[in-house]
């Protein structure tokens, strides 16, 4: 349900940055990683436009060493951007995001290893939603 003066479709995120001032930081920043998996997976169509044939988006995508995992890895980017084959399947990852609710940054460590299981084309990326 929308919260009072605000659309429809922002008032499940509305609602979170609302209880982020009573419930703990972790606890806001888990219910706004879960809001922004769901908002990617429903909107990926929208997201990629005329990219979304050749494209996905997975959020929490597992990795292992090897680059590729389909079970929980030891790395889990909250987004990664895939390319993929006209069978559907994942040809290589394009970008990693981290998404951060927080006033941490993306730590080295944790780039480090995101880059040498993911391989993604690009240094790892920070998101930050906007109330």
């Amino acid at each position: 349900m929308a919260a009072a003066g605000h659309p429809a479709h922002l008032g499940e995120e509305h609602d979170a940055w609302e209880k982020h001032g009573i419930i703990r930081k972790r606890e806001a920043g888990s219910e706004i990683h879960a809001i922004f998996a769901r908002n990617v997976e429903a909107r990926q169509q929208d997201i990629l436009g005329d990219h979304a044939g050749d494209y996905r988006l997975r959020t929490e995508a597992p990795y292992n060493i090897d680059g590729r995992a389909a079970y929980p890895g030891v790395r889990r980017p909250d987004l990664v951007l895939e390319r993929m084959t006209p069978e559907g399947q994942q040809q290589y990852t394009a970008h990693v995001y981290d998404l951060k609710t927080g006033q941490k940054g993306i730590e080295a460590d944790w780039a480090f290893r995101v880059e040498r299981y993911a391989r993604g084309l690009f240094i790892p990326e920070e998101l930050r939603p906007t109330p």
